[in-house]
């Protein structure tokens, strides 16, 4: 479903409407429902139709995101200039990664930022997206309480390593990861990274 900005405020239509070509379209005020107000750039009197969807492609695939995963999506296209590093990129003998690390890493964070926002209507904050020196791909939360690094190794197989951490109760988290399948108990402990 699309969404109609109408005077500073985001609108959804109530019910669905038939259109015909010989009948011009009008709409009143009580065929919308309120979504929220107060949106910015918007000028009187103007509307605008506002995408519900982000398409992002990584490598081969294209990935469908929700729009409120856009800073998600700001961070995966910052990380691609990780892919132009070159073996050696530290000076001390780093190895460069390969597409097929990097894209597994972003499916995962992809995946599990979906996942956060459907199950657990959470929107996860951005993780650095970093290469270590062995090629692997790093994503890693910090907050207030809260670390959580999921490492991608460089390897022909899928091979994650995960650990998180809150400071407050000591709990730690560590497991590994073998398929892009939700861990739940993973996908449970992340909600705390929003």
């Amino acid at each position: 479903m699309s969404t109609l900005l109408l005077s500073n405020m985001f609108v959804e239509r109530k019910n669905k409407f038939a259109y015909s070509s010989e009948e011009p379209l009008h709409w009143k005020k009580t065929d919308f429902t309120i979504l929220r107000h107060n949106t910015p750039n918007t000028k009187e009197g103007k509307a605008t139709w506002i995408n519900e969807k982000i398409l992002l492609n990584v490598g081969d695939k294209t990935f469908i995101l929700d729009r409120h995963l856009v800073n998600i999506k700001n961070a995966i296209v910052a990380s691609e200039s990780l892919l132009q590093l070159e073996d050696d990129w530290d000076e001390e003998g780093a190895i460069a990664t390969n597409k097929l690390t990097y894209s597994r890493a972003i499916e995962l964070l992809i995946n599990y930022s979906r996942n956060l926002l459907t199950t657990y209507n959470s929107i996860i904050s951005v993780p650095e997206i970093n290469i270590t020196k062995n090629g692997s791909i790093d994503l890693e939360w910090r907050t207030e309480n809260y670390i959580l690094l999921i490492n991608i190794q460089n390897t022909a197989d899928l091979n994650v390593h995960y650990y998180g951490e809150d400071y407050k109760g000591k709990t730690i988290i560590k497991g590994f990861i073998e398929s892009f399948l939700i861990n739940n108990d993973l996908a449970f402990w992340m909600q705390k990274l929003v």
